[in-house]
């Protein structure tokens, strides 16, 4: 299989500044659940370079020079750094390089110098060592190693070099994205009085180059000219896009432009965090209701959005029910009733899932929508994502996983001298754990996500009654093995295929050596391995529960029906590309 890597470029308009970095994080994550690494190259924010300008005019009326570039380069850094820190809160792993960790070298001085070369072999290890790499754009290192600038447009010019370096290899299949405040590149200004603007579907670089530049600098589209680089520019979460390179011109239709209603069941920690990401963004998506028990239980949720305890007036006017409620009997109920009023559904609840999940696809498909359940398994982590993936393109022949931040949490603390209820209690009051935490301790929560993994990895039709369970504590529990000082002791699900299409499989405390995946997972992290039939392993790390990292799940299905409705593409196109 070959590698695949997406190159994406957020200019000032539309990372305005700190507000919209969750939007960012949302346009990384869409690409990490398609199974693409993703180099992020980041302007600074919005006015951000003009008040640092202003800010050396106030020492010399002409700045110019190695302090004006470094002074200006701060703009980016700072971007790049928050946007690092915020996928990091979404439970995305990510590593930040700036231009002399890249190695991007540049012909000619100051602050209109061009790129030249990049460190190839820096870049390949950052993204082993991590899913997403964030580059400061705009930036580079002169001959004698001092900061340079790439001029205006700067940061688009970086990230189509970047695209064109990683596409020399071989086996490797490289898209580059412009993320801009509109929707695609326009035959004139469409905010402009007189006929309407037409938006292009493809065209041509020399075609790009006829445009006044204003969306993307005509030194980018000579230098993807010269390297014979297909670039698109899209909006955020968009499907379509101005796709150019050695094409035709086509044109786009207009498309349906109205949120997508959106009730949300349940309102705590994930609940929360959903509807506080779906509030950022008005245009995309509406809030029908919010259901609770309680409706005078005071919530951190926008103060426009309504807390019922009414269902069915939430659902009256939504297009979508998101249950993160948890528990079996009650979501059960709701989710078919909302699957018969034939809306879709996004679900969190690896609990109903794993008692009732074949049952609801049924219902699901005689009504032509779809349960959505990335957040069921791994939280941030694209789990279920990843095995559906790789059965679907080469086939599943194994996977392990850690997939309980809780017990990981407490046997990394027991590991490193705390006794177990010792390490239970920190994990409780850390919010790693609940009050009540028998669920994760005694394996039940990991099982359950097993038994979602298996259905994505082998079929909905699997037989797994001998998949088996054995906990920390618990009926069945056993002592916990001997590490002997060197490897670490992991609760590892897994399962195989093996003859006639038996499946085999459990849950249970493993030692696992040093080297391997799971050797260093600090805290709650979660780690997924996947072995396909041709002897290639697929490897997803990251946080595995939490308010933002589920939250990121949840709203990562929600963006995926929004570019259904918007598309001619199928939802079962769009939903299993992701």
């Amino acid at each position: 299989m070959c590698e695949r890597i997406t190159v994406l470029k957020f200019g000032g308009s539309v990372l305005r500044g700190e507000d919209d970095l969750a939007a960012g994080v949302h346009e990384v994550y869409r690409w990490l659940r398609q199974g693409r690494r993703v180099v992020v190259v980041v302007s600074a924010f919005e006015g951000t370079t003009d008040a640092l300008v202003a800010r050396a005019r106030g020492y010399t009326d002409a700045p110019s020079g190695d302090a004006h570039a470094l002074l200006l380069s701060t703009g980016e850094c700072t971007t790049a750094a928050l946007l690092c820190l915020a996928l990091a809160r979404a439970g995305v792993p990510a590593r930040v390089l700036g231009p002399h960790a890249l190695g991007l070298r540049t012909r000619g001085e100051g602050t209109d110098a061009d790129p030249a070369s990049i460190d190839l072999v820096a870049l390949q290890r950052a993204l082993r060592e991590a899913p997403v790499v964030l580059v400061p754009g705009f930036i580079g290192a002169g001959a004698d190693g001092n900061v340079t600038l790439l001029g205006r447009g700067g940061s688009d010019l970086t990230a189509l070099f970047i695209a064109a370096e990683l596409r020399h290899e071989a086996g490797r299949d490289v898209q580059c994205r412009l993320i801009k405040d509109v929707d695609g590149l326009y035959d004139r200004d469409p905010k402009a009085a007189g006929p309407a603007a037409r938006r292009y579907q493809t065209l041509s670089w020399n075609d790009a180059l006829a445009l006044d530049g204003g969306i993307v600098q005509h030194k980018a589209v000579r230098l993807a000219r010269e390297r014979g680089l297909l670039f698109e520019v899209a909006a955020f979460q968009r499907e379509d896009c101005s796709r150019v390179g050695a094409l035709g011109v086509s044109w786009h239709d207009g498309t349906l432009e109205r949120p997508l209603r959106v009730a949300v069941l349940g309102c705590g920690t994930v609940g929360t965090g959903v509807v506080r990401h779906l509030a950022q963004h008005p245009s995309a998506f509406e809030v029908t209701g919010v259901v609770v028990r309680d409706a005078g239980k005071v919530r951190e949720v926008p103060a426009n959005v309504r807390v019922t305890t009414n269902l069915d007036e939430a659902l009256e006017r939504a297009d979508v029910l998101v249950e993160v409620a948890g528990g079996v009997d009650q979501a059960h109920a709701a989710v078919r009733w909302a699957v018969e009023r034939g809306l879709q559904v996004v679900t969190a609840n690896k609990a109903l899932l794993a008692a009732h999940g074949a049952e609801l696809d049924t219902w699901a498909d005689a009504k032509g929508v779809r349960v959505l359940r990335s957040a069921s398994v791994g939280g941030g982590v694209p789990m279920l994502e990843t095995v559906a993936r790789v059965a679907a393109e080469v086939g599943v022949a194994s996977f392990e996983g850690v997939l309980n931040g809780t017990t990981n949490f407490v046997l990394e603390r027991v590991r490193h001298g705390d006794t177990f209820d010792a390490a239970v209690r920190t994990a409780q009051r850390l919010g790693y754990a609940e009050a009540d935490p028998t669920r994760d301790l005694d394996g039940t929560d990991a099982f359950e996500k097993l038994v979602l993994l298996c259905r994505a990895a082998f079929g909905a039709g699997a037989d797994l009654s001998g998949l088996t369970r054995v906990g920390l504590v618990g009926a069945g529990a056993c002592e916990l093995p001997d590490a002997n000082g060197r490897g670490a002791v992991r609760l590892v699900a897994w399962a195989a295929r093996g003859a006639q299409g038996v499946i085999s499989g459990g849950v249970g405390p493993t030692v696992v050596p040093p080297g391997h995946a799971f050797h260093v997972l600090p805290g709650a992290t979660n780690c997924l391995c996947v072995r396909d039939v041709l002897g290639a392993t697929h490897t997803c790390t990251g946080a595995g529960a939490g308010q933002w990292p589920t939250a990121e799940s949840v709203v990562a299905d929600l963006w995926d029906l929004w570019r259904c409705a918007r598309t001619e593409t199928t939802c079962e196109e769009v939903c299993d590309a992701a």
